[in-house]
Protein backbone atom coordinates (compact mmCIF):
# COMPACT_ATOMS: atom_id res chain seq x y z
CA UNK A 1 0.00 0.00 0.00
CA UNK A 2 1.31 3.25 -0.96
CA UNK A 3 2.49 5.94 1.45
CA UNK A 4 -0.59 8.18 0.11
CA UNK A 5 -3.32 5.89 1.34
CA UNK A 6 -1.37 5.55 4.50
CA UNK A 7 -1.28 9.11 5.51
CA UNK A 8 -5.23 8.54 4.47
CA UNK A 9 -5.88 5.81 6.97
CA UNK A 10 -3.73 8.11 9.77
CA UNK A 11 -5.66 11.04 9.11
CA UNK A 12 -9.25 9.00 9.31
CA UNK A 13 -8.32 7.76 13.05
CA UNK A 14 -7.22 11.09 13.69
CA UNK A 15 -10.95 12.15 12.09
CA UNK A 16 -12.57 10.26 14.87
CA UNK A 17 -10.88 12.04 17.55
CA UNK A 18 -13.49 15.45 16.25
CA UNK A 19 -16.70 13.22 15.65
CA UNK A 20 -16.21 11.53 18.94
CA UNK A 21 -17.20 14.90 20.55
CA UNK A 22 -19.11 16.84 17.83
CA UNK A 23 -22.29 16.31 19.01
CA UNK A 24 -21.12 16.62 23.24
CA UNK A 25 -24.06 17.68 25.30
CA UNK A 26 -26.71 17.50 22.00
CA UNK A 27 -27.90 14.01 23.76
CA UNK A 28 -29.46 15.82 26.77
CA UNK A 29 -32.18 12.91 28.02
CA UNK A 30 -30.92 9.34 27.47
CA UNK A 31 -32.69 6.93 25.87
CA UNK A 32 -35.05 4.55 28.53
CA UNK A 33 -33.80 1.18 29.21
CA UNK A 34 -35.43 -2.27 28.76
CA UNK A 35 -35.98 -3.40 32.20
CA UNK A 36 -37.35 -6.26 31.37
CA UNK A 37 -34.36 -7.92 29.07
CA UNK A 38 -31.85 -6.68 31.80
CA UNK A 39 -34.05 -7.68 34.83
CA UNK A 40 -32.17 -10.41 37.25
CA UNK A 41 -29.31 -10.23 34.93
CA UNK A 42 -26.99 -6.87 35.26
CA UNK A 43 -26.90 -4.74 38.17
CA UNK A 44 -28.90 -1.57 38.03
CA UNK A 45 -25.73 0.10 39.43
CA UNK A 46 -23.54 -1.03 36.87
CA UNK A 47 -26.15 -0.27 33.82
CA UNK A 48 -26.45 3.38 35.34
CA UNK A 49 -22.46 3.31 35.83
CA UNK A 50 -22.57 2.26 31.76
CA UNK A 51 -25.31 5.08 30.62
CA UNK A 52 -23.10 7.21 32.42
CA UNK A 53 -19.97 6.23 30.65
CA UNK A 54 -21.68 5.62 27.17
CA UNK A 55 -23.14 9.45 27.01
CA UNK A 56 -19.31 11.13 28.50
CA UNK A 57 -17.55 9.39 25.64
CA UNK A 58 -20.36 10.33 22.98
CA UNK A 59 -21.24 6.99 22.01
CA UNK A 60 -24.20 7.96 20.20
CA UNK A 61 -23.20 10.91 18.67
CA UNK A 62 -22.53 8.56 15.73
CA UNK A 63 -24.67 5.39 16.61
CA UNK A 64 -27.80 7.92 17.15
CA UNK A 65 -29.06 8.83 14.09
CA UNK A 66 -29.70 12.78 13.89
CA UNK A 67 -32.48 14.69 12.45
CA UNK A 68 -33.67 18.43 12.15
CA UNK A 69 -35.24 19.13 15.50
CA UNK A 70 -38.02 22.00 14.09
CA UNK A 71 -38.13 23.24 18.04
CA UNK A 72 -34.41 23.79 18.03
CA UNK A 73 -33.41 24.56 14.36
CA UNK A 74 -31.04 22.22 14.32
CA UNK A 75 -29.70 18.65 13.59
CA UNK A 76 -30.77 16.94 17.14
CA UNK A 77 -30.50 12.82 18.00
CA UNK A 78 -33.57 10.99 17.45
CA UNK A 79 -33.81 9.50 20.23
CA UNK A 80 -36.66 7.15 19.14
CA UNK A 81 -33.91 5.18 17.30
CA UNK A 82 -31.00 5.75 19.68
CA UNK A 83 -27.77 3.63 19.42
CA UNK A 84 -29.32 1.77 16.58
CA UNK A 85 -26.71 2.32 14.12
CA UNK A 86 -27.32 4.08 10.19
CA UNK A 87 -30.78 3.70 9.14
CA UNK A 88 -31.48 0.18 7.12
CA UNK A 89 -31.99 1.75 3.76
CA UNK A 90 -30.88 5.00 4.80
CA UNK A 91 -28.99 7.85 3.04
CA UNK A 92 -25.05 8.13 2.87
CA UNK A 93 -22.72 10.79 1.95
CA UNK A 94 -23.11 12.36 -1.25
CA UNK A 95 -20.57 14.91 -3.03
CA UNK A 96 -17.01 14.23 -3.69
CA UNK A 97 -13.91 14.25 -1.25
CA UNK A 98 -12.00 17.38 -2.24
CA UNK A 99 -8.14 16.84 -2.53
CA UNK A 100 -7.46 17.79 1.01
CA UNK A 101 -10.68 15.92 2.06
CA UNK A 102 -10.84 13.46 5.21
CA UNK A 103 -14.20 12.54 4.78
CA UNK A 104 -17.79 13.31 4.29
CA UNK A 105 -20.44 12.77 6.19
CA UNK A 106 -23.92 11.67 5.82
CA UNK A 107 -27.50 13.41 6.48
CA UNK A 108 -28.04 11.09 9.76
CA UNK A 109 -23.97 11.60 10.65
CA UNK A 110 -23.89 7.77 10.73
CA UNK A 111 -22.28 6.94 7.48
CA UNK A 112 -18.70 8.22 6.66
CA UNK A 113 -17.55 8.69 2.94
CA UNK A 114 -13.30 7.95 3.80
CA UNK A 115 -10.88 8.44 0.92
CA UNK A 116 -10.74 4.21 1.47
CA UNK A 117 -13.93 3.78 1.30
CA UNK A 118 -17.89 4.34 3.15
CA UNK A 119 -18.67 3.07 6.67
CA UNK A 120 -21.49 2.93 8.84
CA UNK A 121 -22.05 3.19 12.45
CA UNK A 122 -23.32 -0.02 14.09
CA UNK A 123 -26.22 -1.32 15.97
CA UNK A 124 -25.82 -1.18 19.28
CA UNK A 125 -28.83 -2.11 20.83
CA UNK A 126 -29.75 -5.73 22.00
CA UNK A 127 -31.75 -6.38 18.72
CA UNK A 128 -29.93 -9.83 16.58
CA UNK A 129 -29.16 -7.16 14.08
CA UNK A 130 -27.43 -5.33 16.25
CA UNK A 131 -25.21 -6.77 19.44
CA UNK A 132 -27.62 -9.24 20.56
CA UNK A 133 -25.49 -12.28 19.68
CA UNK A 134 -22.64 -10.89 21.40
CA UNK A 135 -21.14 -11.73 24.96
CA UNK A 136 -19.78 -9.80 27.17
CA UNK A 137 -16.32 -11.01 26.63
CA UNK A 138 -16.16 -10.43 22.60
CA UNK A 139 -17.27 -6.68 23.29
CA UNK A 140 -14.53 -6.04 26.44
CA UNK A 141 -11.54 -8.07 23.96
CA UNK A 142 -12.86 -5.51 20.85
CA UNK A 143 -12.61 -2.86 22.61
CA UNK A 144 -9.22 -4.11 23.81
CA UNK A 145 -7.86 -5.13 20.51
CA UNK A 146 -9.52 -3.33 17.81
CA UNK A 147 -11.01 -6.39 16.43
CA UNK A 148 -14.53 -7.08 15.41
CA UNK A 149 -16.16 -9.30 18.06
CA UNK A 150 -12.79 -9.50 19.46
CA UNK A 151 -11.88 -12.19 17.07
CA UNK A 152 -7.67 -11.83 15.98
CA UNK A 153 -9.19 -13.65 12.53
CA UNK A 154 -12.09 -11.12 11.84
CA UNK A 155 -11.66 -7.49 10.41
CA UNK A 156 -10.68 -4.53 12.15
CA UNK A 157 -12.78 -2.13 13.29
CA UNK A 158 -13.29 0.79 11.08
CA UNK A 159 -12.58 4.62 11.37
CA UNK A 160 -13.74 6.66 12.78
CA UNK A 161 -15.04 4.49 15.40
CA UNK A 162 -12.28 5.58 18.52
CA UNK A 163 -11.86 2.34 19.55
CA UNK A 164 -8.18 3.30 21.21
CA UNK A 165 -9.82 5.56 23.44
CA UNK A 166 -11.53 2.71 25.29
CA UNK A 167 -8.34 0.24 25.01
CA UNK A 168 -7.10 1.66 27.98
CA UNK A 169 -10.51 1.27 30.27
CA UNK A 170 -10.50 -1.20 33.34
CA UNK A 171 -12.89 -4.26 32.76
CA UNK A 172 -15.35 -2.95 34.86
CA UNK A 173 -16.18 0.13 32.69
CA UNK A 174 -16.07 -1.92 29.95
CA UNK A 175 -18.72 -4.50 31.14
CA UNK A 176 -20.59 -1.29 32.74
CA UNK A 177 -20.96 0.01 28.92
CA UNK A 178 -21.57 -3.31 27.64
CA UNK A 179 -24.19 -3.94 30.21
CA UNK A 180 -26.37 -0.34 29.68
CA UNK A 181 -26.61 -1.66 25.80
CA UNK A 182 -28.09 -4.79 26.29
CA UNK A 183 -30.33 -2.54 28.51
CA UNK A 184 -31.38 -0.58 25.39
CA UNK A 185 -34.81 -1.68 23.94
CA UNK A 186 -33.58 -3.73 20.71
CA UNK A 187 -34.01 -1.91 17.86
CA UNK A 188 -34.45 -4.15 14.40
CA UNK A 189 -32.02 -2.38 11.85
CA UNK A 190 -29.68 -4.15 9.84
CA UNK A 191 -26.82 -1.77 9.14
CA UNK A 192 -24.83 -2.17 5.62
CA UNK A 193 -22.10 -3.85 5.41
CA UNK A 194 -18.50 -1.30 4.96
CA UNK A 195 -17.43 -0.61 1.42
CA UNK A 196 -13.61 -0.85 2.02
CA UNK A 197 -11.39 -2.82 0.16
CA UNK A 198 -9.67 -5.72 1.72
CA UNK A 199 -6.16 -3.87 1.18
CA UNK A 200 -7.76 -1.30 3.97
CA UNK A 201 -8.50 -4.15 5.99
CA UNK A 202 -4.76 -5.73 5.88
CA UNK A 203 -3.31 -2.25 6.57
CA UNK A 204 -5.50 -1.54 9.53
CA UNK A 205 -4.70 -4.93 10.97
CA UNK A 206 -0.95 -4.30 11.16
CA UNK A 207 -1.45 -0.52 12.58
CA UNK A 208 -3.74 -2.14 15.11
CA UNK A 209 -1.08 -4.50 15.96
CA UNK A 210 1.67 -1.62 16.43
CA UNK A 211 -1.02 0.20 18.87
CA UNK A 212 -1.57 -2.66 21.24
CA UNK A 213 2.33 -2.70 21.39
CA UNK A 214 2.01 0.79 23.55
CA UNK A 215 0.18 0.60 26.45
CA UNK A 216 -2.07 3.88 27.11
CA UNK A 217 -1.59 5.70 30.19
CA UNK A 218 -3.27 3.61 32.91
CA UNK A 219 -3.28 0.66 30.94
CA UNK A 220 -1.84 -2.04 33.59
CA UNK A 221 0.00 -5.17 32.71
CA UNK A 222 -3.04 -8.05 32.34
CA UNK A 223 -4.73 -5.28 30.48
CA UNK A 224 -1.63 -4.76 27.86
CA UNK A 225 -1.67 -8.83 27.92
CA UNK A 226 -5.36 -9.13 27.11
CA UNK A 227 -5.05 -6.59 24.32
CA UNK A 228 -1.93 -8.29 22.63
CA UNK A 229 -3.46 -11.62 22.54
CA UNK A 230 -4.58 -11.57 18.89
CA UNK A 231 -0.83 -10.68 17.64
CA UNK A 232 0.38 -13.68 19.77
CA UNK A 233 -2.13 -16.03 17.75
CA UNK A 234 -1.65 -17.40 14.77
CA UNK A 235 -3.83 -15.09 12.21
CA UNK A 236 -4.86 -15.65 8.99
CA UNK A 237 -6.14 -12.73 6.18
CA UNK A 238 -8.54 -10.88 8.05
CA UNK A 239 -12.54 -11.86 7.51
CA UNK A 240 -15.15 -9.11 6.43
CA UNK A 241 -18.32 -9.67 8.39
Amino acid sequence: MGRDLRVVLVAAVLLAIGLFGVAAGAQGQAPPTNRGATQGRADPKMVERGAYLARIAGCGDCHTPMKMDPALGVLAPDMSRAFSGHPQGGAKPGGKLGEKDVGLIGPTFTSFQLPFGTVYAANLTPHETGIGNWTEQQFVQAMRTGMHLGDPKARPILPPMPWQNLMGATDQDLKAIFAYFKSLPPIANAVPQPEVQPAVYEQLTRAYAKMREQAPTGMDANMKKRAMEPQQKKQGPPKPR
